[in-house]
Parts: C-alpha cells; sequence; structure tokens
C-alpha cells in the first residue's frame, strides 16, 4: 500500500538545478516530483517505460477490466457466473505482473 502524501515543500534552485531537474523528469517521462521522491527513496530515476513495458500495462488493464466485468455480473446476480474465466483472468493477471517486475528497471539517467 503507498503511504498518503500528506506534507509538501518549497524548495528554491538556481536555474541551472531546476533546468537539470527538467532534463531528468523529461527523459524519466517523470514530473519533477517523481523524479524528487524516486531520488529519496531510491537514489536513483527509473528508466523510462519501453514500448514493450507499455503494451504489458495496456494488456494488464485490459484484464483488469475483464476482472471488473466479473466482479459486475457477480455483483448483479449474487454469484460468480464463470468461475473458471475468473480464474484464467487471474492467472493471466499474476503473469503479466511478474513480467512487468523482472522488466522495471532502474538506470541512471545522467545529463549529456
Amino acid at each position: 500500500m503507498r503511504d498518503k502524501m500528506t506534507k509538501s515543500i518549497r524548495i528554491r534552485l538556481s536555474e541551472k538545478d531546476y533546468n537539470r531537474l527538467q532534463k531528468l523528469a523529461d527523459k524519466a517521462e517523470l514530473t519533477a516530483s517523481d523524479v524528487i521522491r524516486h531520488l529519496i527513496r531510491d537514489g536513483k530515476v527509473p528508466a523510462p517505460m519501453t514500448k514493450e513495458m507499455r503494451e504489458e500495462v495496456r494488456l494488464l488493464m485490459r484484464i483488469g477490466n475483464n476482472l471488473n466485468q466479473v466482479a459486475a455480473v457477480a455483483n448483479t446476480h449474487g454469484v460468480i457466473m464463470d468461475e473458471l474465466k475468473l480464474k484464467e483472468t487471474a492467472a493471466e493477471l499474476k503473469e503479466v505482473i511478474s513480467l512487468v517486475k523482472e522488466k522495471r528497471s532502474y538506470e541512471s539517467i545522467r545529463e549529456e
């Protein structure tokens, strides 16, 4: 479970440092705030998602949608209509999640 972000800070940066932060954020495809949080938590900034990773995320979203549809049917009728489909979908979801976790890597993103 993610920690709730209830605290905020305001910092002053030189133009040079601000530009460095923005460049890091652009390269990592993150916001400046996300970059700072990653640096605090992990000491590094994650690499941007590859095309393959984006496809895996898309598949996860489709699988999640399927699970929501099964849950809606179950709630409407008071039972799970297709238990086999639910189990297959859950297995697919676990498989894709493990693939994404294996491929998620951190790399040092440096100024060029």
